[in-house]
């Protein structure tokens, strides 16, 4: 089973498994070490940018609530911090809503 690093990893930021704890940005021509958005928030930068080129408009309701909406979905959750707010709501929106094709 997936843990929410890998999904994240995988599903939004379309890396692959390079070596265990090691991924691989294509685009960037890249390795990617120690990936953990919750306590990394330049990381966790990385999931809006790449959701917000998908369409999603990143917003924040409250200290430590963000949400991630577009025309159809609209996802919002909470953190002790900024990283781990925004990583659960990735994690939310990659983990429970259909995943568009575009995003593999």
């Amino acid at each position: 089973m997936m843990d929410y690093r890998e999904i994240l990893a995988r599903r939004v930021m379309g890396w692959r498994l390079q070596t265990s704890g090691k991924w691989f940005d294509s685009v960037n021509r890249q390795v990617i070490e120690e990936f953990d958005p919750r306590s990394n928030v330049n990381q966790a930068k990385l999931l809006v940018a790449q959701l917000e080129l998908f369409g999603f408009e990143y917003s924040v309701t409250d200290q430590y609530t963000v949400c991630f909406q577009n025309e159809f979905h609209q996802i919002c959750e909470s953190g002790e911090t900024e990283a781990e707010a925004i990583t659960n709501a990735a994690f939310e929106l990659a983990e429970n809503e259909p995943v568009p094709s575009e995003w593999f």
